[in-house]
């Protein structure tokens, strides 16, 4: 049987939880994201853990760091993570074909990097 993590669950995302189980918070890792050589001016990636909120969007949650819009989204079309500046819309993005990964910790390859290059990023929840 064992204990039940002590997890803050949100509204139902029904498309990748059972009823009752989405988590109200996801922590997303970037981890080994570097600036392109070819776009000397952009800003330090966004590389470390940050917390994300459900939004009104029972399958979305987000949050703002400093210049960085981070966003996550899980649903039957496929699973993505993006971070974008703002007000600029440079950033990057991990997406998979794969319809809601659910079982986190997931590492997300492939990334579709604009001024970045390499890296990788992760989702977890309790």
């Amino acid at each position: 049987m064992g204990i039940e993590p002590d997890i803050e669950f949100g509204n139902d995302c029904l498309a990748c939880f059972v009823a009752g189980r989405t988590p109200k918070k996801v922590w997303i890792k970037f981890s080994g994201i570097q600036k392109s050589p070819n776009f000397p001016l952009a800003p330090p990636p966004p590389n470390g853990t940050f917390v994300l909120t459900q939004t009104a969007q029972a399958c979305q949650w987000g949050a703002l760091a400093g210049i960085w819009s981070i966003g996550y989204h899980a649903n039957g079309g496929g699973t993505g993570i993006a971070a974008l500046q703002f007000p600029f819309p440079e950033g990057f993005q991990f997406t998979s074909v794969f319809n809601c990964l659910t079982a986190g910790p997931n590492d997300f390859i492939n990334p579709i990097l604009h001024p970045y290059i390499l890296g990788n990023a992760k989702v977890a929840w309790q």
